[in-house]
């Protein structure tokens, strides 16, 4: 399939966090009624947050996102949307004349197991006027919170702890080997499937 050219933003935040300060402390061994840290904790756990979403390409926890697209795919009848997909709110376009219109429902559908949407029956990708962004995608993508992976869970606190032990800048290629192998191990086995 073609790669179609796409930016993301939350327009909504999520509900909760993946890993919670007292998690963090718990694996820093800091006694829960130590809350000297706390503020920096929840600095570091943002971060880390941040961190594992870019490069997982996934949305941990639920929260709303608009996907934007150059136009919808040629030769194809699905794109791709990073997950995971939980429910599509709407499909915008601007149509040859440059008026925005929203897609039908009734014209696409959403397959939340492998995050796509996916042409109906007969459907054909609406025409849309040749400008950056012409197409937008509102949806909630991310997990409850009880189904936030673990290995997702752990990776945000290797961050946090690798973050709050070494609080000077660290060059690149010097930071511990032991973290950056258990980290891209975890971030390689929470990506989609199909990306390297």
């Amino acid at each position: 399939m073609p790669i179609i050219p796409w930016a993301i933003s939350t327009t909504t935040a999520p509900y909760d966090i993946p890993v919670s300060v007292a998690e963090c402390k718990k694996h820093l061994e800091i006694p829960e009624s130590v809350d000297d840290h706390d503020a920096q904790l929840m600095a570091l756990i943002a971060a880390a947050v941040e961190c594992v979403e870019y490069d997982t390409r996934t949305r941990l926890v639920q929260q709303t996102v608009e996907l934007s697209m150059d136009g919808f795919p040629h030769g194809a009848s699905y794109f791709d949307l990073p997950g995971p997909v939980s429910s599509v709110t709407s499909v915008k376009y601007l149509d040859s004349g440059g008026a925005e219109q929203t897609w039908p429902s009734v014209e696409y559908s959403v397959d939340s197991k492998r995050d796509i949407i996916y042409l109906a029956y007969n459907a054909t990708w609406p025409t849309t006027q040749v400008i950056p962004n012409a197409v937008t995608v509102t949806y909630v993508a991310g997990n409850t919170i009880g189904n936030v992976p673990q290995m997702a869970k752990h990776a945000v606190r290797l961050l946090v702890a690798h973050a709050f032990e070494n609080r000077e800048p660290i060059l690149i290629g010097t930071t511990s080997k032991e973290v950056e192998q258990a980290y891209g191990s975890l971030v390689h086995r929470l990506r989609p499937g199909g990306y390297p």
